[in-house]
């Protein structure tokens, strides 16, 4: 593919290995571009992306490996991460793509599939262009839950300035040819990300599960089932026994709650189930670690309603900003007939939420909260440089003397790191570790449906906000 199929195919997102689609024996996996590979979008663009290893396949390529992107002759697949790019392949920078499945010539040194990409580079004249490519939702249609709930999709856009630069070097005869092009990436996925959990009220976080204040009448508005509901329970809302291990010095009471104030029935059918019109916890049964571990939560910001998020009573829309940049270089010296040196060098580098969202480095666990302190954040930083001596001896002998390196740096960071300290919450000193480690976060906890999630706390630790 030459620099003018380029210009001329349609791309959805930023990347040039996404042409790759157009090409015979290239087939997706099930489930689309955005369920396969580790960081490919088709539309938000990040430092490591890449359309092939977990996006496209050629020929029967090996699942997570088997294929080659090579930017000026340099190797820039990361084989250590899922076969992931360590850097991008910018449209606007790159002048040629081919891709070979069979056939390799003697010079070769990768396979069984190879893309090769090659940068623009100037000529003997001057030339320049800038640039802007854009994206908006105000074409895009909100679904159907965004239209029914007091939280739609916000403004969304994906802008892409740049500008390339290029020509012979004053002074040198048009011998020595250089180019160069910038990109800026302005990338608001809008708050197409939604957390959504189970926030116990202000009252149950001092043990009062009664239906005798608003708030947990909001929130469990026909009171609170011992265990499951009853099949067929009407209304949406519903509560099961929160009083369990968060709140009760590590006590799961199963059974009815000490000292119930007032009980009451609800009958489906033959069987009959209690309910806690009126629980409290009696005095000195609220634990002090326990309390310390859900200063971390946010509040409640919305009524129950199956039809949003079954049943959750926070709905938390995450704005999430994907910006970064991307420059590329490349410099050609015509040292004679038969000998010609070149070299490009090509930096980027882009920063946004982890999944979007900055609940979890990984995946989005269920009754997912926002990491304290801000979320956490995803950097890239991408490099590759690669310089080429070839010589001519005769109609039938080239030499092609290749030298190149690549570089990628993915630090997930946090704001404030000490938002999920021990000390900041209050966490007991006194409690002891399973492991004597001197980590400063607070432990980690699983959800069990009644509480957020807190599953990933202590490895922002070496340094401190960094891992």
């Amino acid at each position: 593919m030459s620099a003018a199929d380029i210009d001329n195919l349609a791309l959805e997102g930023r990347d040039t290995t996404e042409l790759l689609k157009v090409l015979p024996g290239t087939v997706t996996t099930s489930g689309g571009l955005t369920q396969t590979a580790p960081t490919f979008s088709d539309l938000n663009i990040t430092v490591d992306e890449a359309g092939v290893g977990d996006g496209y396949y050629t020929n029967g390529s090996v699942y997570r490996g088997g294929t080659s992107i090579l930017v000026d002759g340099a190797q820039t697949i990361d084989i250590g991460d899922m076969a992931s790019s360590l850097v991008i392949v910018s449209p606007e920078m790159t002048a040629q793509v081919s891709m070979q499945s069979s056939n390799m010539s003697a010079d070769q040194a990768f396979g069984p599939v190879v893309v090769s990409t090659i940068s623009r580079s100037g000529s003997a004249n001057y030339h320049g262009e800038g640039y802007f490519n854009a994206r908006n939702n105000v074409l895009n249609a909100n679904g159907w839950q965004q239209n029914n709930t007091k939280t739609p999709l916000g403004p969304q856009h994906y802008y892409y300035p740049g500008g390339s630069f290029g020509g012979p070097v004053p002074g040198t005869h048009k011998h020595l040819l250089f180019w160069g092009g910038y990109e800026k990436w302005l990338q608001n996925q809008g708050n197409a990300n939604v957390l959504t959990s189970f926030i116990p009220t202000p009252e149950m976080m001092q043990g009062d599960f009664s239906t005798d204040n608003t708030d947990n009448t909001t929130v469990c508005p026909q009171g609170f089932f011992q265990g499951a509901p009853p099949s067929g329970f009407p209304g949406s809302g519903w509560c099961s026994d929160l009083g369990g291990t968060i709140l009760a010095n590590g006590t799961n009471y199963s059974a009815p709650l000490p000292t119930p104030t007032q009980t009451g029935t609800y009958t489906a059918g033959s069987n009959s189930y209690a309910t806690d019109a009126g629980q409290k916890f009696p005095a000195g049964f609220l634990d002090p670690g326990s309390a310390a571990l859900a200063k971390i939560w946010p509040k409640a910001n919305h009524t129950p309603t199956a039809s949003v998020c079954n049943g959750c009573n926070y709905y938390q829309p995450i704005v999430n900003v994907d910006n970064g940049w991307i420059w590329r270089v490349r410099m050609d010296y015509l040292l004679g007939d038969n000998t010609k040196i070149y070299g490009s060098y090509e930096q980027a580098f882009s920063s946004g939420f982890a999944q979007g969202n900055g609940a979890h480095l990984y995946w989005t666990p269920g009754n997912a909260i926002p990491f304290p302190g801000g979320g956490e954040v995803e950097n890239n930083y991408g490099k590759v440089m690669a310089g080429h001596i070839v010589h001519s001896f005769n109609a039938t002998t080239t030499n092609d003397f290749l030298a190149a390196w690549a570089f990628g740096s993915y630090p997930f960071t946090t704001p404030n790191p000490s938002a999920a300290f021990r000390t900041t919450n209050g966490y007991p000193a006194s409690y002891g570790k399973v492991f004597n480690t001197p980590s400063a976060n607070i432990p980690a906890y699983n959800s069990n449906g009644n509480i957020p999630d807190f599953s990933q706390a202590s490895i922002f630790e070496n340094p401190v906000g960094h891992y």
